[in-house]
């Protein structure tokens, strides 16, 4: 590769389990966007992180035609830089003038949904009320991303990017409206990229099945035991998914407590970004 490396202009760092994965496959429809296919994973973990540009570029470039790369926009997807302690110093360093999408989704909602994820992945055997009640040592133990009330407090993560980036690099989705106007938002997108419009398909959602309460522990053990991602692991997610299970009581009394405990954090975020978040207040 001769010259400076082609980096990506947009990025989707946030957040995860907020509907990241519909909103880059609905931009992926744009004729004049190219976006990796999967998370890239660069500016978060160290250990690409060291590979350098060059590799970096090579991943979001890859399938790119050359003739039609000077007027394409590249974009990626990776909802932990938005929680990752260094991201934002680490992207403001590789792209300064990137532009910055994160979309929202009601962090109660969010939370829970985070909860389902680590159980049908292995990382969660708890209920969630003792879940949340072991937050604080997981947190310390494991980093941010484990939070599941933690990475809910979404202008935490503004504030740390805003040291790095000004507020006119940034564009704010909600979930919610994404998925009931998805036309309007990705025309608000198009909008703060700079470019035409486009028709595209109703956003496919990304969900995967409740872990049956029988098979939890064998998730988690095969990736205590082989690792994430081993063929053992795969395939016991894989037998999960294949077995119907109900999804975990989300009680009352702790939706509303974790309501009371995100509403400064989120009035913060409407004073901050301007969003309307009356959606979140809907049963």
């Amino acid at each position: 590769m001769t010259g400076s490396p082609r980096l990506p202009d947009f990025l989707i760092v946030g957040t995860m389990k907020s509907g990241t994965c519909s909103l880059r496959d609905s931009l992926r429809m744009h004729p004049d966007i190219h976006m990796h296919p999967r998370e890239v994973h660069f500016f978060n973990r160290d250990e690409n992180y060291a590979r350098g540009l060059e590799w970096y570029s090579q991943c979001v470039t890859a399938g790119l035609d050359g003739q039609s790369a000077a007027t394409t926009l590249i974009g990626e997807k990776t909802p932990a830089y938005s929680c990752i302690p260094g991201c934002a110093q680490r992207i403001r360093s590789a792209i300064p003038d990137a532009r910055l999408i994160w979309i929202f989704r009601d962090p109660v909602r969010r939370a829970y949904s985070h909860y389902l994820h680590r159980r049908r992945t292995g990382y969660e055997l708890r209920s969630l009320r003792a879940a949340l009640a072991r937050e604080p040592a997981r947190v310390k133990a494991h980093g941010p991303a484990t939070g599941y009330v933690e990475r809910g407090k979404y202008v935490v993560q503004i504030e740390e990017y805003l040291r790095w980036f000004p507020l006119s690099q940034m564009h704010f989705v909600l979930f919610e409206r994404f998925i009931a106007d998805p036309a309007t938002e990705l025309g608000r997108i198009t909008d703060f990229l700079g470019l035409p419009g486009f028709a595209a398909h109703p956003p496919r959602l990304h969900s995967h099945p409740s872990r049956s309460p029988g098979l939890v522990p064998g998730v988690w053990l095969a990736r205590k035991v082989f690792g994430k991602g081993h063929r053992v692991h795969r395939l016991a997610m894989k037998l999960g998914d294949a077995v119907p299970g109900r999804r975990p009581a989300f009680p009352d009394d702790i939706r509303r407590d974790l309501a009371e405990r995100f509403a400064p954090f989120n009035h913060r975020l409407a004073e901050l970004t301007g969003l309307d978040l009356s959606p979140w207040r809907s049963p």
